[in-house]
């Protein structure tokens, strides 16, 4: 997850780093975060805070398997 207004590191970089996973054949997701800056600081972010949690949730439950 990485905000689209982040000052401090480019959405670019995540959207590499993802793109790079992906040519190693790692499976990963990168969702952006409309109106967010860095640490989803900002006014009415898209997802919310509670869908970003859940979705964090989520992603470990399915990755983090035992």
């Amino acid at each position: 997850m990485h905000g689209d207004q982040d000052k401090t590191v480019p959405f670019s970089v995540s959207e590499t780093y993802r793109r790079n996973l992906k040519t190693a054949g790692i499976e990963a997701e990168l969702v952006r975060v409309q109106g967010a800056d860095h640490g989803f600081k900002g006014r009415n972010i898209k997802p919310g805070l509670e869908e970003i949690d859940r979705m964090v949730v989520v992603f470990f439950q399915k990755h983090l398997k035992k």
